[in-house]
């Protein structure tokens, strides 16, 4: 039987590399994100060469979670893999930031990480097993000036992962996360209000490089946990 993966975030980046790497590698894949007519396109254009399920949710709301997961349990059974890539973030010194930026921050970056989780549990209780990694950043280990909100939001994640890995461990459940430095994402653009040249996209980490993370975390043997994951870009004029 095919292993289900849901990725949250799918319609871009990080989480639809690592949808579509899944999903070569054997996997059932379901992207979730926000964008219905991207996530569509995404299948459509993929169908002859990479088999993808979409299921358009915000992973904020607990009633659009709720369906998800419904979905998935209605249609195949079981999850087996979670993979939490949705997340957005905004730059700006902490008294000049919108408090709506702020509780848009954590709505998406911890909100929708618990609430999957929260979902996806009673799922893999069933079965007794399944792997969840939580997409954090190089910001959910380090302070970051003008990052402030977006920086708390990740080390939330870092403190509800190192928790829920000894919660769940008892269930034969891992939880493990991924700390990915600089991407040659859109997140960039969002964060910095200007696309970064084509040289320093060069030199970013890309989306594929931290889908291979995923995929070796998630392929692990049944002995093996991988519990964390940090990746920098590797330049080699800096230390």
């Amino acid at each position: 039987m095919k292993r289900v993966a849901i990725v949250t975030g799918g319609s871009s980046g990080i989480g639809l590399e690592t949808g579509k790497l899944l999903s070569l590698q054997g996997f059932t894949v379901i992207l979730a994100a926000r964008r219905e007519s991207r996530l569509r396109k995404i299948v459509d254009a993929h169908r002859d060469s990479v088999p993808l399920e979409f299921f358009t949710c915000d992973t904020g709301d607990e009633e659009s979670v709720k369906s998800l997961f419904h979905y998935a349990r209605e249609k195949h059974g079981q999850a087996d893999v979670l993979v939490n890539s949705a997340g957005l973030g905004y730059k700006g010194a902490i008294d000049e930031m919108p408090a709506s930026h702020f509780d848009e921050m954590m709505h998406t970056n911890v909100r929708g990480v618990y609430l999957c989780i929260k979902y996806v549990v009673p799922l893999m209780k069933e079965r007794q097993k399944g792997h969840i990694v939580n997409i954090s950043s190089g910001a959910g280990k380090n302070g970051i000036a003008s990052m402030a909100g977006y920086c708390a939001s990740k080390f939330a994640v870092m403190g509800m992962t190192e928790s829920l890995a000894l919660e769940l461990k008892p269930f034969n459940i891992k939880v493990s996360v991924v700390c990915p430095g600089s991407t040659n994402t859109d997140f960039q653009f969002v964060m910095n209000g200007a696309h970064p040249s084509e040289e320093a996209r060069k030199q970013m980490i890309q989306p594929e490089d931290i889908a291979r993370t995923v995929l070796h975390i998630v392929s692990a043997p049944e002995s093996c946990w991988v519990y964390e994951v940090t990746t920098r870009a590797f330049l080699k004029n800096r230390i």
